[in-house]
């Protein structure tokens, strides 16, 4: 009981410190994307001014402040640069409410420009790791064209998409899967997805305007409702400029597209796959025969299946009866054959 005890909690252990390090992996991604045209200075500032404004209050943590999974997975994650001290989370804030409001003192008017300009970034960026912090992993991908998110489920308890929200004008959304069907299909706020530790995708394209001379894509912002929060990913504007005008931004926005492009073929070639193996799974029957067993009756019947008192691959005996024959206190049992459950 102990041995025991002690390996699941080891395991949640493991779980929870692979999961935080995947969430501060995946929810830079959510940075970088919302907030593309800032540099990495401004807006490691935002998210120590946003953590600190949510949290502090002067030198001291706010009262009433709820050191959840959520909050700590945010602490932690602070920027290395905003010194966050040592011990458990509540310390590391206290620390933190106190040496960050020493240097917003001297630094007053950075702080306020640098927070006007992420603060939509930010806030995504807290979103995306405080759901990490309740088992869900966001991971972005966007270019001009495109848009995808990838969800994981990442702890033991149920997890489901309760809906996807959009501005149909800007994005055209579809989902990989849904519990009601399954295969590509458009997303809306009645998609409901029970969640697995394997990826489900939301890949949504950027209907284009013409503005002179420039193909422009405005801004938009997606919404993953689940039954854990919302996650809320702020796509900003972008625009094809002339190749002769912008040829180095031209570069990396078609290196994006080619990994979006790649991710595109792995999410079918994935969804081919599942799509696959569930056919499969129909299509075999779930039946495996009968038979009788008895060590002293000679009225036994074979499975005509395997002609033989067994069941076939893949397979498991259940006794669902016992008979009697013609001779006193004689008889046996009988087996059904039920495939195994995957």
């Amino acid at each position: 009981m102990g041995g025991g005890l002690r390996i699941s909690t080891v395991a949640a252990i493991i779980w929870s410190f692979s999961a935080q390090v995947l969430a501060q992996d995946y929810c830079s991604d959510v940075l970088k994307y919302a907030a593309r045209n800032e540099s990495l200075d401004i807006y490691e500032s935002g998210i120590a001014k946003s953590t600190y404004d949510n949290h502090c209050s002067g030198e001291t943590v706010k009262e009433g402040t709820n050191l959840d999974v959520g909050l700590d997975a945010v602490v932690k994650a602070v920027p290395i640069k905003f010194n966050l001290g040592h011990g458990e989370s509540k310390e590391r804030l206290s620390y933190f409410c106190k040496t960050f409001f020493e240097d917003y003192k001297a630094n007053t008017a950075r702080y306020s420009k640098n927070n006007s300009v992420v603060v939509e970034a930010v806030s995504a960026w807290q979103n995306c790791m405080t759901l990490a912090g309740e088992g869900i992993t966001f991971r972005p991908r966007v270019s001009a064209t495109q848009a995808h998110v990838e969800v994981v489920r990442r702890t033991a308890g149920d997890v489901k998409v309760e809906g996807v929200k959009y501005d149909d004008k800007l994005l055209q959304c579809t989902v990989s899967s849904s519990d009601k069907r399954r295969g590509v299909q458009t997303a809306n706020l009645s998609t409901v997805k029970s969640l697995t530790a394997d990826a489900w995708t939301v890949s949504c394209t950027r209907p284009s305007r013409m503005e002179g001379k420039e193909t422009t894509y405005p801004k938009a912002d997606l919404s993953i409702m689940t039954s854990r929060g919302t996650f809320l990913l702020p796509i900003p504007a972008d625009a094809q400029t002339p190749y002769t005008f912008a040829s180095q931004i031209q570069i990396e926005i078609d290196k994006i597209k080619s990994a979006v492009k790649t991710l595109d073929e792995q999410v079918s070639v994935r969804q081919g796959k599942a799509e696959a193996r569930l056919a499969k799974e129909e299509n075999e029957p779930k039946f495996g025969g009968a038979y009788t067993f008895s060590t002293i009756s000679p009225n036994q019947w074979d499975n005509p299946i395997t002609n033989k008192k067994d069941c076939p691959p893949n397979f498991t005996a259940h006794q669902i009866a016992r008979y009697r024959t013609a001779e006193p206190e004689v008889g046996g049992d009988l087996y059904i054959c039920i495939r195994h459950q995957k």
